[in-house]
């Protein structure tokens, strides 16, 4: 009988290829190329990852030398934190500088490249203002801005963004400063100029008028200049939505809106000058305002919105001929400097007169102005509503705002530099 052949043996067999490993090993240990970075371990989480990082900020900030970590890097990756797809500031270049401040928030500068950009930082929530009632507002207020933003004599509005923990407004900057500057420094002292001014602002009512919006706050700081002589309208904190495009009769829809709280820069003065004071607000001591509801300036303010009732018909009220009020305020201030009366109320003695002398048209103030300007001013401060002239009706109908040129490129009618825009 043939022997059979016994197999080998497998320890054998394994001792062979420990020792080829362990050659291979010291081979490879021993060339010139460094050995890769360990991976990291895959069992570890996102929040353990997270803590040794903190860990290495904790002890890299303490005074014991001992426990500080050595030059050479951490061999954990830097979790990047989950994109935000949300628009941020910084897309509109860095803070170049501060215009001024609101009621509503900081109007700031910033720079990209060569460009300048507006820029207005929303404040927190008001006081007893949920946090709905005050994204409510940011929204409407950049939803009006920037649907009506396509008329030349209205503010451009260009995005929504994200700034820390708040929002702003993007909004094209306006070099030549504010009416009120321009008033207030006598640059308005032409009357081809000051009629330039005045139809650029109806223009500009009519526009949003058009469109079912009402600003409610027209005064000169929310009017502000291009370098080339246009005149823009700005700030609707406190506009309101009186028709919607749905609405296919003119009648417009009957609500009721509680009357509330002013914006709180306002300006007093006689009528020879124009000077701001710091903030009086116009709010009722019997009725509770409603949050965010707000009417504009105390001296540009319509008669018919000190009534003392809480609620009003909004077809009674007309908030564009609230409007028209303001302007009718304004068209004032370019010809004299200054304000007829504090508040359209009986308790002031500016407004009382007017009163008595409107019917006959003989009121004291407006007697030195020109025909053109006086015939329309009392057109525009009629104390009825339902009878005051619109801003369609001005630009349609008024002989001397219908004669009056308005400027192209900051140059009038003979071709001259106007005055009223910055050297």
């Amino acid at each position: 009988m043939s022997r059979q052949r016994r197999p080998l043996s497998s320890s054998r067999d394994e001792n062979g290829w420990q020792k080829k490993i362990k050659t291979a090993t010291v081979t490879a240990l021993c060339t010139t190329q460094p050995p890769s970075p360990p991976l990291p371990t895959p069992s570890r989480s996102w929040n353990c990852l997270r803590k040794s990082d903190e860990d290495n900020d904790a002890t890299t900030n303490t005074g014991d030398s001992s426990k500080r970590p050595s030059s050479t890097p951490p061999t954990t990756t830097i979790i990047p934190k989950k994109n935000d797809t949300r628009k941020r500031v910084e897309m509109y270049g860095d803070l170049y500088g501060k215009i001024g401040e609101g009621s509503n928030g900081v109007v700031l500068i910033y720079k990209r490249n060569t460009m300048l950009y507006a820029v207005k930082r929303f404040r927190k929530p008001r006081r007893n203002e949920n946090n709905k009632d005050y994204m409510k507002r940011l929204a409407s207020e950049y939803c009006i801005a920037s649907s009506v933003s396509a008329h030349p004599n209205i503010l451009t509005t260009i995005d929504l963004v994200l700034k820390d923990d708040g929002y702003c407004t993007v909004m094209e900057y306006c070099t030549g400063g504010d009416l009120f500057s321009c008033i207030k420094e006598g640059r308005m002292n032409i009357d081809y100029e000051r009629a330039c001014c005045f139809k650029q602002i109806i223009r500009g009512v009519a526009y949003l008028h058009s469109l079912g919006v009402a600003h409610c706050d027209l005064k000169p700081e929310n009017l502000l200049w291009t370098a080339r002589g246009q005149l823009k309208i700005a700030d609707f904190g406190s506009a309101r939505v009186f028709r919607t495009p749905y609405d296919m009769n003119d009648d417009v829809p009957k609500k009721k809106v509680t009357l509330s709280a002013a914006s709180s820069t306002t300006i007093t003065s006689t009528t020879t000058s124009l000077t701001t004071t710091s903030g009086k607000q116009y709010r009722r001591k019997k009725n509770k305002p409603s949050v965010g509801q707000q009417m504009g300036s105390l001296p540009y303010l319509a008669p018919e919105y000190f009534n003392k009732k809480e609620t009003i018909e909004w077809q009674s009220s007309r908030p564009d001929a609230g409007d028209i009020w303001s302007v009718g305020i304004i068209l004032y201030c370019l010809y004299r400097n200054g304000l007829p009366w504090k508040q359209a109320t009986k308790s002031d003695s500016g407004h009382r007169e007017y009163l008595r002398c409107q019917e006959v048209r003989n009121f004291v103030l407006f007697s030195a102005l020109p025909s053109g300007p006086r015939c329309l001013l009392y057109q525009m401060l009629d104390t009825n509503v339902q009878s005051r002239i619109s801003a369609a009706d001005i630009l349609a109908t008024d002989p001397w705002c219908k004669s009056s040129m308005v400027c192209r490129d900051g140059r009038d009618f003979a071709n001259n530099i106007h005055q009223h825009t910055n050297p």
